[in-house]
């Protein structure tokens, strides 16, 4: 028993090591697809646990950090001050910009809002809660590099809660200028009409992306690493 403990120990470690946390794509293993200096945009930020740790570990780098729920938004503003290399912005990215509802999630989790109504995160999640709807400001990747006089992005960090396609077919513009993808994505139906991993991907391999890391470490869904394909011509 004592030896299948230590093997399974060393197993985790492995794991960790090349995924990192919880199977997640470490950072570290991100690094060998962004320069120093990279232009990131990460939305759906939280409170700011990946923002701080992105700012430690490429401090040449420039985070905008977009998170739309007022109480959220002023943890973030708060975890990530000491860091000049994070602005933080008090939206969300959509389709269109403007104002919009978003479903607002409580009880075991406030990580789950997203402008589209849930239906299978009620049943795979039942302890997380969207008893509240609120009025954000959102605004699209297009918009949002013309607002931060922003020309080409590096990174973007994608954490929708199901919109993450409908975010990036608003902005083909955007996407077909961005080197590297670190996106969550759903193997269910979570939210309304949400796009699932198949069609997400192959969307992003038409405009020239290549998976190049995923974990699906949840039962209804993961992160997965795309980056632009060098063309050979």
């Amino acid at each position: 028993m004592q030896s299948k403990l230590l093997i399974k120990k060393y197993f985790d470690i492995i794991i960790t090591s090349i995924c990192g946390e919880k199977g997640i794509v470490s950072k570290k293993y991100i690094s060998k697809f962004i320069k120093e200096n990279a232009i990131i945009i990460e939305a759906g930020a939280h409170i700011g646990t990946d923002t701080c740790e992105m700012a430690k570990l490429w401090p040449l780098s420039k985070i905008y950090a977009l998170e739309p729920i007022p109480e959220i938004f002023e943890q973030l503003k708060r975890n990530t001050s000491e860091f000049s290399n994070i602005k933080c912005i008090q939206m969300a990215l959509g389709d269109k910009t403007g104002v919009c509802e978003i479903y607002k999630s409580s009880g075991e989790s406030d990580q789950s809002s997203s402008i589209l109504e849930p239906k299978e995160h009620l049943k795979f999640h039942p302890n997380v809660k969207f008893e509240d709807k609120i009025e954000v400001k959102v605004i699209t990747l297009t918009d949002l590099m013309k607002q931060e006089n922003i020309k080409k992005t590096d990174l973007l960090w994608l954490d929708l809660q199901g919109f993450e396609l409908n975010v990036m077919e608003a902005s083909k513009d955007v996407i077909l200028n961005t080197s590297v993808i670190y996106t969550e994505v759903s193997t269910t139906e979570n939210y309304t009409e949400s796009a699932l991993y198949p069609e997400l991907k192959f969307w992003l391999k038409s405009v020239g992306f290549k998976v190049k890391k995923k974990k699906i470490a949840w039962k209804d869904g993961g992160n997965v690493l795309f980056v632009k394909q060098v063309s050979q011509i």
